[in-house]
């Protein structure tokens, strides 16, 4: 009697195959993690240097920019916090913009609170910005001011953002 012949069968994931689903499923997780960051846009900034302050941290020498990251570093905790007062300020106006009636009174404490509280922001970072500068050599003076004379004359070159369409 002959035994039966069994053909040997062919695993059904075979090596090849299991390289081309993971790549696959991860080419699909990076395009799912791209898409979903340029849908969501830029994280909000809570803080950091804006507008001028910005200009000027950028003209200081390296040595003195460092000096002022690490004096920024070292308040952050308050400077966190104060942002997430204008963060609870920005959630109560928008409250009292949806209010039925209007409270021109509360709307106005909530400016006058805010622009006390960019007051007090902007004398600490002049303060910070003064100790900065006070331990500056004469030579790393000469190079700041320098850097913010040639932005200065860049910026009068370069000429002003076309309007902003209204949506």
């Amino acid at each position: 009697m002959a035994e039966p012949v069994t053909k040997a069968r062919k695993p059904r994931f075979t090596r090849g195959r299991i390289l081309l689903i993971v790549s696959l499923s991860l080419n699909l997780l990076f395009i799912g993690l791209i898409a979903g960051a340029i849908w969501r846009g830029p994280p909000p900034r809570l803080a950091g240097p804006s507008g001028e302050f910005r200009v000027i941290e950028h003209s200081l020498p390296e040595p003195a920019r460092k000096i002022l990251r690490e004096a920024f570093r070292e308040r952050r905790s308050a400077f966190r916090d104060r942002m997430r007062e204008v963060e609870a300020n920005r959630a109560e106006l928008i409250t009292l913009l949806r209010a039925e009636t209007l409270d021109t009174a509360a709307v106005g404490a909530l400016f006058d609170r805010q622009q006390a509280f960019w007051m007090t922001v902007s004398s600490e970072a002049q303060v910070i910005m003064l100790e900065t500068i006070e331990g500056m050599s004469a030579e790393e003076r000469a190079e700041f001011a320098a850097n913010l004379e040639e932005w200065r004359e860049r910026k009068k070159r370069k000429p002003p953002p076309p309007p902003r369409e209204k949506p």
